[in-house]
């Protein structure tokens, strides 16, 4: 039985790789796709780079609006231009998670044809299948999935041509090996790194002076030449992301030299829990066996640096995200180049040889499938699908979206900015809160042109988390909602947490609700779209309401079944960030779908809290706010209602 699969299975080589990239691909999408339907991407890249794309397609090269510069200013990553054709053919947010989706599948093939000069002499036993299996174990990797499931990130077309740089040193094939490494150098100016450690590999390798040479020259001479072309368009004059190594010098050249006068400060901050994990987590699905081959990880070393020098460090942050990209090919190289090693000789393992040609597949399989439950997006993608919860926020946003004109200029929340990033000007509210730039490197006032803002009132609730944790950003964040208060105008539309507002309306007469101070009051009603519960509250906290106070509470509203188990839990911010705000007591009303709700009696809880928080990853790797600690101010019942 087996052997009739293996002989199947070496029969049908190209068919099964195609078929496993198509199932990656179809997969993968699918899950961007519910994504993004579900307006779960909020780390602003995805929107950042479709605007660049969509204005560019127009005519403005490298345009966008979100970080107020040319994006050219952010990142060297001149593949915009070759990937604009196939983009022009579906302008959409989605087509580039469709590209960046074939852009993480394709590398299984030249994975494949490495692994197959690797092993050819391996003509007995597993050693024939394991090019199907190196090609099966890129597309399972979770590290992978993870990348093609947080944002949208141009890096990961870098992957590709790497590899084929790869395949075309195994194969002797110097020309080859160039041209892909210089198409890999337009993807970014960090993939120079790369590049340059080709160098320093080839000359270890033993090969001769044309193999290490121009690696080594291409790499440094891009690196110098893209960062100075970064430079040009930033609006400080220089390399905005050098602020991670300020820690050792302000230059290229001071952090080379921090490096080598404080190496007691380069060593504390290199021994880290988070460094270990993030080691953990490359490793941990390739069952360590990249370190089975030392030599070839020369090629992570440049990358490595980038990312423990940084002054985050290395954590599982790293893994979760696309700034395990460069890591990949390496991993995966010297993984193919100490399989054939181990199933040669019986020293590697305390097994027979025969043995080890079934174990040690089967090894690699299983850590993978492993990393999969613990590491891999796909698994809490599929519950929170099945589960629906996010429905009806998706189909109220969507419904909002829809009442903006496609031309208008928008200043918009986290969650809604990749959704409007087919328009020229767009703006992100959360650098209108804090009154400045990335990095605090310049005065961010309000654009004069906005006409609508799409606001998700959690972001009130996300600042807090994120801001006044992030040392540039903290100062910033006291007098944030005064600086929202030019946003206000006619409410056009409310349905909890989303509100668009039309700049220069009229604004909306407070209702007026017979609710005594320091009080609460629903209202459960049934409409055409489902049952829906609007809630007003009035109260007075110890310090007021004023916009340019600090502190931001918490609403939190639990509906309770009959057995007293929270059923679903909702959190907004207490604070009116649009418009006069009065200077004592908050007033605010909140209408919440009920969607779905299983018929019985429901009992809403409403609390105030004061929360400490702050931002992390979730499963579906989207960012979360997640509570430390809660301390409730005041707490209530409302009038039960009955679901039938």
């Amino acid at each position: 039985m087996l052997s009739r699969l293996k002989n199947w299975l070496l029969k049908h080589e190209t068919a099964t790789i195609a078929a496993m990239i198509f199932a990656f691909i179809a997969v993968l999408t699918a899950a961007c796709f519910w994504k993004y339907a579900m307006f779960l991407y909020n780390g602003l890249d995805l929107a950042i780079i479709h605007q660049t794309f969509w204005n560019s397609l127009h005519g403005r090269l490298f345009e966008q609006t979100i970080h107020p510069h040319s994006y050219l200013g952010d990142h060297a990553e001149l593949i915009i231009l070759p990937l604009l054709p196939l983009y022009a053919l579906w302008p959409d947010p989605r087509m580039l998670l469709l590209l960046q989706v074939v852009a993480l599948a394709l590398p299984a093939w030249p994975i494949f044809l490495i692994a197959k000069r690797r092993s050819a002499h391996l003509a007995d036993g597993f050693g024939p299948l394991l090019p199907l299996l190196f090609a099966a174990l890129w597309l399972l990797n979770p590290i992978i999935q993870n990348i093609a499931l947080y944002e949208f990130h141009l890096l990961p077309f870098a992957v590709l041509p790497l590899l084929l740089a790869a395949l075309a040193y195994e194969r002797g094939r110097w020309r080859a090996f160039l041209v892909w490494l210089a198409v890999a150098l337009l993807v970014r100016e960090d993939v120079s790194l790369v590049v340059f450690c080709f160098g320093l590999y080839a000359w270890a390798d033993g090969r001769d002076r044309r193999w290490a040479i121009p690696p080594l020259a291409l790499g440094a001479a891009w690196f110098v030449g893209a960062s100075d072309l970064i430079a040009r368009f930033a609006p400080a004059g220089n390399y905005k992301f050098l602020i991670y190594y300020s820690w050792l010098g302000n230059s290229f050249g001071g952090i080379i030299g921090g490096v080598l006068t404080k190496p007691l400060s380069v060593l504390l901050h290199l021994a880290t829990v988070g460094n270990i994990d993030m080691a953990l987590g490359f490793l941990m699905p390739l069952a360590f066996l990249p370190l089975a081959s030392a030599p070839t990880l020369i090629l992570l070393l440049a990358p490595l640096a980038q990312i423990l020098l940084g002054a985050p460090g290395g954590s599982e942050l790293v893994v979760q995200t696309h700034y395990a990209t460069l890591f990949l090919p390496a991993l995966f190289l010297a993984a193919i180049a100490a399989t054939p090693k181990m199933l040669e000789h019986k020293k590697w393992l305390y097994f027979q040889q025969k043995e080890v040609a079934i174990g040690l597949p089967l090894v690699l399989l299983l850590a993978t499938v492993y990393s999969n439950v613990v590491m891999g997006p796909l698994w809490p993608v599929a519950r929170r699908a099945l589960a629906g919860t996010d429905r009806a926020e998706a189909r109220a946003a969507a419904e909002m979206l829809r009442q903006i004109p496609a031309d208008a200029s928008v200043a918009a929340g986290f969650r809604l900015l990749p959704q409007l990033s087919s328009r020229k000007n767009l703006y992100s509210l959360h650098y209108i809160f804090l009154g400045t730039t990335q990095f605090a490197e310049e005065p961010y006032p309000v654009p004069p042109d906005i006409a609508y803002t799409a606001a998700d009132d959690r972001d009130l609730l996300d600042y807090r988390a994120q801001v006044l944790r992030t040392t540039w950003s903290a100062p910033y964040y006291h007098d944030g909602l005064s600086r929202l208060a030019p946003l206000g105008g006619e409410e056009i539309f409310a349905v909890s947490p989303f509100r668009l507002i039309r700049r220069g309306g009229a604004a909306p007469v407070p209702i007026q609700t017979a609710v005594p101070p320091d009080a609460f009051s629903s209202a459960f009603r049934r409409t055409p779209a489902g049952p829906e519960l609007a809630i007003t509250l009035l109260w007075t906290p110890p310090e007021g309401c004023s916009p340019t106070s600090s502190q931001i509470y918490t609403v939190v509203i639990r509906l309770r079944d009959a057995h007293g188990r929270v059923y679903r839990t909702t959190e907004l911010p207490l604070a009116e960030p649009f418009g006069p705000v009065s200077s004592l007591t908050c007033r605010r009303s909140y209408l919440l779908p009920l969607p779905a709700l299983p018929a019985g009696e429901y009992t809403p809880e409403l609390s105030i809290e004061r929360q400490e928080a702050m931002m992390l990853l979730n499963g579906i790797r989207a960012d979360e706010r997640t509570v430390l600690k809660r301390q409730t101010i005041i707490s209530r019942n409302l009038p039960a209602i009955i679901i039938d």
